[in-house]
């Protein structure tokens, strides 16, 4: 299993676009990560919360099945005036399961022995919060440096599109 826990802020350029939105901008990244980690997506469920009058928050639930017999979720919402996304991963699998923490936080691993639990704790994001997005550059130059070699990207505008169809069927 995979199970996603994520909130985040209104962006400006969707607030005010309607309950959807959230997926549409939001959670797709979150739904391809899911379909790395569990292979492809065969089927999906819904249940979103109603905004309140203002529209300051909302929260949304996915649940998946995937081709591979895994099962996920994504829990999530928006709240107005957070300053940055929380977001949380534990994935479950036949030798034990990894939980990440806040994704700037810690990282658990753990065997199938409940007392055996391995915990890493990264300097590189505590209080650099500009570090970790810098990372899109090396994602953006291993993209470029495929393409000069002729080789197919990693991620393609496939991919893009089968996150946008998920979330077309979760609507």
């Amino acid at each position: 299993h995979a199970a996603f826990r994520v909130t985040d802020g209104i962006p400006p350029f969707v607030k005010g676009r309607g309950a959807y939105a959230f997926l549409f901008s939001m959670l797709t990244h979150h739904i391809d990560l899911l379909r790395w980690f569990c292979g492809e997506v065969t089927s999906v469920y819904t249940l979103q919360s109603r905004p309140d009058s203002e529209g300051k928050f909302l929260d949304t639930v996915l649940s998946f099945e995937f081709a591979s017999g895994a099962i996920g979720s994504i829990v999530g919402g928006w709240r107005e005036g957070q300053t940055r996304t929380i977001e949380g991963l534990e994935v479950g699998g036949t030798l034990g399961a990894v939980s990440i923490e806040d994704v700037q936080k810690r990282v658990r691993l753990h065997s199938l022995s409940p007392d055996s639990v391995e915990e890493y704790q990264s300097d590189y994001f505590w209080g650099i919060q500009t570090e970790f997005y810098h990372s899109l550059d090396s994602h953006v130059l291993s993209f470029l440096e495929r393409v000069q070699r002729g080789e197919p990207p990693l991620v393609t505008g496939w991919d893009g599109v089968r996150g946008l169809e998920i979330v077309a069927a979760a609507i």
